[in-house]
């Protein structure tokens, strides 16, 4: 009996190569160009996250009794900072990634994809804030 073989789907391909590990010797150079190859598919994924984060934030806060006259509902430095500050926290990666194949004298082509995972939920959850307050500011006005 022959087992059909099914194709991977685009996000399931997408995902293969976004933590895939590198066949190649690791290099200096090769950490850079592997993490920078995934920068802006990083940049996407989290952007979006935090965009529709946001604008659910902002119209849970738009109803009327969560916010007091005068207050603001996001600190708009936070909305100009956060990209500035996840790009730095995803450079990082590849920083942390030299040192570390560095002392591994050959490295196994891991350490990457997994820094990057780790990086991933970590820059999601901080996108995702925004939501978890909208969710409580929903929760505190039904119970008053």
């Amino acid at each position: 009996m022959i087992k059909s073989q099914r194709k991977p789907s685009a996000m399931g391909r997408f995902l293969s190569w976004l933590f895939e590990a590198p066949p190649e010797m690791r290099t200096a150079w090769s950490i850079v160009k592997w993490w920078e190859a995934r920068r802006l598919a990083y940049n996407v994924i989290v952007g979006v996250v935090g965009f529709v984060s946001l604008i659910i934030f902002m119209l849970v806060m738009s109803a009327p009794g969560i916010l007091k006259p005068g207050e603001d509902a996001v600190e708009p430095m936070a909305i100009f900072f956060a990209p500035i500050l996840i790009n730095i926290a995803y450079t990082l990666g590849w920083i942390l990634e030299i040192p570390c194949n560095w002392l591994r004298r050959q490295g196994s082509g891991r350490t990457g994809p997994a820094l990057l995972a780790i990086g991933f939920c970590f820059s999601l959850l901080l996108m995702l804030l925004p939501l978890l307050a909208s969710v409580m500011s929903l929760l505190a006005l039904h119970r008053h």
